[in-house]
C-alpha cells in the first residue's frame, strides 16, 4: 500500500494530496504494518477535485463504479460524493473525497478547514508533498468514523486509541471542544471516546472533565459488540439509522436527519438510464422501503 502511496503523490503532488483515516492512522500504532487499511482515502481542496481526477485518469487509474453512479454531476459536487479509483497495476483502491464526510451522512464535514489546518506527512514518515489532518481534526474524524461504522470491527477503535496515547499532549481541549460543538458533534465524538474507554481504558481524553448526560450514557450502552454485530446483518438498517439518531446534538438535528433518511432527496434516486424519477416513482419508492422496514421488523 505504501507504494501506490507513492503512486498517487507522484500524480497529486500539484494539488495537495490530504491523507486521512486507514494509512494515516497507522502512523500512530507501535508498528504501521498493525494497521492495515482496505483503501487510501484522499481529499484535495474542492477547486482541484475536478484536476486531480483527470490526473488520475491519465495516469492509466480506472475509475471505479459507486453506489451513486447513476448520480448527476451536479448531484454528485452537490452532496460532495467521492470517486474511485483502482491502481493500474495494483489491486489497491483510492477513494478521492470532495468532502471529508459527504452531505447524506449524519455529520457531514467539508474539507476546507481540515485543508487549512493540515500537516506536513513527512513528520510521521510519509511521502513528501502529502499533508495528514492536524491532529485534533484527525481525531474526530476517527471517532465519527468508529460511530458509522460500528466497532465490529476493532481496528477501528483501536484507530481512536492508539491516537490518543500518540497525540494527547498536544490536543489542547479547548479548541478540540469548540471544534466539535461548531460541527454539531459534540455529543457524536463523546459518545466514541467513552465506548473507546470501556474497551481501552484511556489515561486520559478531551471530554474527561464533562459528566456525561441521560441521551449520551443511553447512547453509549446501545454499543455493545452484540448490537452493534446486529446492526451490519440485512436487517439491520433501522437500526444503524437510529443508531446514528442518538448521537444528535439536539433534536432538531435528529428531526432533520430522520426526514432526510425517510424521504431523500429525489436527484439521489436517479434511474440507470439517467432519467429523474418521477412523482409517482418516488412515492412508490417510499412505500417499498417502508414495507421493507416493517418486514425486518417481523422476520427477526
Amino acid at each position: 500500500m505504501e507504494e501506490t502511496l507513492s503512486d498517487v503523490v507522484d500524480v497529486l503532488q500539484d494539488l495537495d494530496p490530504l491523507l486521512f483515516k486507514g494509512l494515516a492512522a497507522a502512523t500512530v500504532y507501535p508498528e504501521p504494518w498493525l494497521r492495515h487499511p482496505g483503501d487510501l482515502d484522499i481529499s484535495v481542496p474542492l477547486s482541484a477535485f475536478d484536476e486531480a481526477a483527470r490526473c488520475l485518469l491519465q495516469a492509466g487509474w480506472q475509475e471505479q463504479e459507486t453506489v451513486h453512479r447513476f448520480c448527476t454531476v451536479e448531484t454528485a459536487q452537490r452532496y460532495g460524493f467521492a470517486r474511485v479509483f483502482r491502481h493500474p497495476e495494483r489491486p489497491a483502491i483510492v477513494d478521492l473525497h470532495r468532502y471529508i464526510v459527504d452531505r447524506t451522512e449524519p455529520f457531514p464535514i467539508v474539507g476546507a478547514e481540515f485543508h487549512a489546518a493540515s500537516l506536513p506527512g513527512t513528520r510521521y514518515g510519509l511521502p513528501k508533498g502529502l499533508r495528514v489532518p492536524s491532529h485534533p481534526h484527525h481525531l474526530a474524524i476517527l471517532c465519527l468514523h468508529m460511530l458509522r461504522h460500528g466497532y465490529f470491527r476493532m481496528q477501528w477503535l483501536f484507530d481512536v486509541y492508539h491516537y490518543l496515547q500518540q497525540h494527547r499532549e498536544v490536543i489542547h481541549d479547548g479548541a478540540f471542544i469548540d471544534f466539535c460543538v461548531r460541527h454539531r458533534i459534540f455529543r457524536a465524538v463523546q459518545v466514541a471516546l467513552l465506548v473507546v474507554d470501556r474497551f481501552l481504558p484511556l489515561q486520559d481524553h478531551p471530554f474527561r472533565r464533562f459528566r456525561p448526560d441521560y441521551a449520551t450514557l443511553r447512547a453509549v450502552e446501545r454499543r455493545d459488540a452484540c448490537s452493534l454485530a446486529g446492526a451490519q446483518s440485512p436487517h439491520g438498517r433501522r437500526r444503524r439509522i437510529s443508531g446514528m439518531i442518538d448521537l444528535m446534538d439536539s433534536g432538531r438535528d435528529a428531526s432533520c436527519y430522520g426526514v432526510r433518511v425517510a424521504f431523500p432527496d429525489p436527484s439521489l434516486l436517479q434511474r440507470e438510464d439517467g432519467s429523474r424519477i418521477s412523482v409517482s416513482g418516488y412515492a412508490v419508492n417510499r412505500i417499498m422501503v417502508f414495507l421493507e422496514q416493517i418486514r425486518s421488523l417481523f422476520s427477526r
